[in-house]
């Protein structure tokens, strides 16, 4: 298991849910349902408009979240994103898969090297290395751990504990619910696994997982964070709040103090495990726990993995994976991977594309190329009255010849951290759960800044304003979707929300169309408000989760992007609440996704599943 695969970052792009578990929780079934619904409703009629990709373009910036070593030493997987690429070590990308539409969090290689193995938590595929040829693939519960055994079997932890026969697809139930533990940790050989419990680590054959070989209480508060084996299996250290070393045949031992969880640990010998932070790597022995030689100064972000020949293999914090040498840890050689998606992304009034991870770029057929006037914190991008507006964290501007005049400053915890305007560019309201800001945008002045506490709620989770700027329609942390009159301060019912519902996202057109997306257990719907009503004349359920909404710069047509999903782009026709049109599935969810001014183009900040890219521009035709 991947030590920060429980830490997913906000990449990773997926909506905020705020009454259920994570977007990955919910049944495969609904979707299928779902999907086969829409295809059904889309079936008998023609599509008015076709979503063509035009244009795709590859950023770097990848969340890499696994790395590891074949047995030779001579290769390595790892995760970026959603691709699974394999390294040589010249940091050499030898193979990539594409298979995913999520972030893979896992990754695996069989003992004899043959096969590789990767998860997300929704599905788990095994492919031939030689050849790249996919052997399984298996819909999975979520959150699932995985690792080959020494006989070339894949254990999956879900609910419960299974081997899968990678020949023949063929699933053995080796511990059930009541059984199963809540982590599996398996060594590179396959040989031995640990299995974490509420009350306990053990260490466990793979052959025989329900009898310890050594087993060490966890205190209720001990949360653990890395687990890593020894070449030959026998031993494994446990990184958790008091770290600690389970080896068969021993009594658990305790390592010092200063092996703390938020350190990174690697185990290059049978003897010894490193352990890293703050700059400094210190071994310790595997036997007694104490210190072994001095303090070696090292420059390493993210995670670190043994097993290569003489090198090591970082990955993680800086989006970047490096091969470093076992002894000296120098730098032999590095790949910063594609990214699948982006965070930022928006078209200039010309046409031109702006979108990155970190920071925006303008994108075009030469690569990505720097704007050396746009703000490195520049965090969203809207396109609204023909012009294109930006904000930071603490600021609000319009974007002209590539670079940021910015408008107004935003108060402490006044917004920041959503940004929408009215439909003819003139009024904006900037986010933040504290609080908001409202700017007129030709002016440039803030004309209110609000509280959560002022307007009587929990937290700010969306806010847009009215077309003529008068009001804000608002999604509290619980209840209605309400409207509030800026000069009077009065709030009143926008839209009823139905018992297990839950409001995420808003649109409104210029003539007060209200657009509210709606999220519970089973399904993502799309709600079209006629003005003065406070309940939908139209719901559309979509097949996958809503990631974003755009309205097209004459306000008829909707666009929305979905992740997990067989179509990634839905255009609607808010006066009809019929879906026109349908793109391409995505390698990744995004919250990126933008109309051209002249609303004859689309961008989506997202690969197209099963290719490489980081963005795509649509063409409607």
């Amino acid at each position: 298991m991947n030590p920060a695969s429980s830490q997913l970052s906000a990449f990773d792009s997926q909506p905020e849910r705020k009454g259920r578990p994570g977007v990955f929780g919910r049944a495969q079934g609904h979707l299928a349902a779902l999907g086969a619904a829409l295809l059904l409703g889309l079936a008998g009629q023609a599509a008015a408009v076709t979503l063509v990709p035009s244009a795709a373009y590859t950023v770097t910036g990848a969340s890499v979240r696994d790395a590891a070593w074949f047995p030779d030493g001579a290769r390595a997987v790892v995760a970026a994103d959603s691709a699974v690429m394999i390294l040589d070590t010249q940091a050499k990308v030898q193979r990539q898969w594409l298979a995913f539409d999520r972030p893979v969090t896992d990754v695996a290689v069989s003992p004899d090297g043959q096969f590789v193995a990767a998860r997300t938590r929704a599905e788990v595929v095994i492919w031939r290395a030689s050849d790249g040829r996919e052997m399984q693939r298996k819909s999975l519960e979520g959150g699932q751990d995985l690792g080959f055994t020494a006989t070339g079997e894949v254990l999956i932890l879900g609910k419960t504990l299974k081997a899968l026969n990678i020949q023949t697809g063929r699933q053995r139930l080796i511990l059930d619910e009541e059984q199963a533990p809540a982590e599996l940790h398996v060594s590179a050989n396959g040989t031995r696994a640990v299995l974490i419990w509420e009350a306990s680590a053990q260490l466990v054959t793979t052959a025989a997982p329900s009898k310890p070989l050594v087993e060490r209480e966890l205190d209720e508060s001990e949360s653990v964070r890395q687990v890593e084996f020894s070449p030959d299996g026998k031993t494994a250290v446990v990184l958790t709040d008091v770290s600690f070393v389970l080896t068969e045949g021993a009594e658990p031992v305790e390592l010092p103090e200063d092996v703390e969880k938020y350190g990174v640990i690697t185990l290059p010998d049978n003897e010894t495990v490193l352990y890293m932070d703050s700059g400094v790597a210190q071994s310790y022995s595997l036997t007694t726990g104490e210190a072994v030689g001095e303090e070696i100064p090292v420059d390493i972000e993210g995670q670190v993995r043994a097993g290569g020949q003489n090198l090591l293999v970082s990955y993680g914090e800086s989006e970047k994976v490096q091969l470093l040498d076992a002894k000296s840890f120098a730098v032999r050689a590095s790949l910063t991977p594609f990214s699948s998606n982006v965070t930022i992304g928006g078209f200039l009034p010309t046409g031109q594309v702006l979108a990155g991870v970190s920071e925006a770029r303008q994108l075009s057929a030469a690569g990505a190329r720097a704007v050396p006037n746009l703000p490195g914190e520049l965090r969203l991008l809207k396109m609204a009255g023909g012009n294109l507006w930006g904000s930071t964290s603490s600021s609000v501007g319009i974007i002209n010849n590539g670079r940021y005049t910015k408008l107004a400053d935003l108060p402490k915890d006044r917004g920041g951290r959503a940004l929408e305007l009215n439909a003819a560019g003139t009024f904006a309201v900037s986010t933040s759960y504290p609080g908001l800001s409202v700017i007129s945008l030709a002016t440039g002045k803030i004309t209110k800044a609000l509280s959560a506490e002022q307007l009587k709620m929990e937290d700010v989770h969306e806010a847009i304003p009215t077309p003529d700027g008068k009001a804000l329609i608002l999604i509290p942390h619980t209840g209605d979707v309400v409207r509030y009159d800026l000069s009077t301060g009065r709030q009143t019912t926008a839209y009823t929300v139905a018992k297990g519902d839950e409001p995420l996202r808003l649109a409104m057109s210029a003539g007060g169309t209200l657009i509210v997306t709606l999220t519970n257990d089973t399904e993502d719907r799309i709600a079209l408000i006629k003005p003065g009503s406070t309940k939908a004349f139209k719901t559309v359920p979509v097949p996958g989760y809503i990631e974003a909404v755009a309205l097209s710069p004459d306000g008829k047509t909707l666009a929305v992007s979905l992740s997990s999903a067989p179509q990634g782009v839905l255009l609607i026709d808010i006066a009809t609440g019929n879906v026109v049109a349908r793109g391409p599935r995505l390698s990744l969810g995004t919250p990126v996704l933008a109309w051209s001014a002249s609303g004859k183009q689309l961008l989506i900040g997202a690969g197209v599943y099963g290719r490489e890219g980081s963005v795509n521009v649509l063409d409607l035709r």
